[in-house]
């Protein structure tokens, strides 16, 4: 956590305003920032409860899906 709020600081600095998030830990700490999160697919996005938990701006939908 120590390692990545500077990163995170520093996009925002240079005015990257998107993020793409691969894990809960990532999700966590960018979500207390102005960023417009997308969830990409190792979250395993199965359904609307688990969007409307993220609130995010996209979705990258699990492989596991049928």
């Amino acid at each position: 956590m120590r390692r990545i709020k500077p990163k995170l600081e520093f996009l925002q600095v240079v005015e990257i305003n998107k993020i793409l998030v691969s894990n809960l830990g990532l999700y966590h700490i960018a979500k207390n920032y102005d960023f417009e999160i997308f969830i990409d697919y190792p979250l395993n996005i199965f359904n609307n409860l688990a969007v409307d938990y993220f609130k995010p701006c996209a979705v990258i939908l699990s492989y596991e899906l049928t």
